[in-house]
């Protein structure tokens, strides 16, 4: 179980690849789905579920425009969605293998946010 953030940390969530959905799933990308309903887990149980999948406890939350503006001042480093980084990928080796995939040295990277 990840921890998906600091706010109402005993809802429950299931990122999983697009093999399985419901009619409460959300598309986060092609090959990734959000389900936040317990139907998953019984699903799950039965052998229905998806073959990919990562649980949560938690979110996080922003107010409007406040992640916007985070991006703009460089305080987050996008990349695009990888299902292999998502899925496939140790812990602890995720965020260097979704930079990487895009070029990105993220080990030269300072630990400052801003525009130089």
């Amino acid at each position: 179980v990840y921890f998906g953030g600091p706010v109402e940390m005993y809802r429950g969530f299931c990122l999983h690849s697009s093999d399985y959905k419901n009619d409460e799933s959300i598309e986060i990308d092609k090959n990734i789905y959000l389900t936040a309903n317990k139907s998953i887990i019984l699903d799950i149980a039965k052998s229905g579920g998806p073959e990919d999948m990562l649980f949560l406890l938690g979110y996080s939350g922003w107010a409007p425009g406040q992640l916007e503006y985070e991006i703009s001042a460089n305080g987050w480093l996008v990349v695009p969605s990888d299902e292999k980084v998502i899925f496939k990928t140790p812990d602890e080796l995720k965020w260097k293998m979704a930079a990487m995939n895009h070029g990105i040295d993220i080990t030269i990277m300072g630990g400052q946010a801003g525009t130089a």
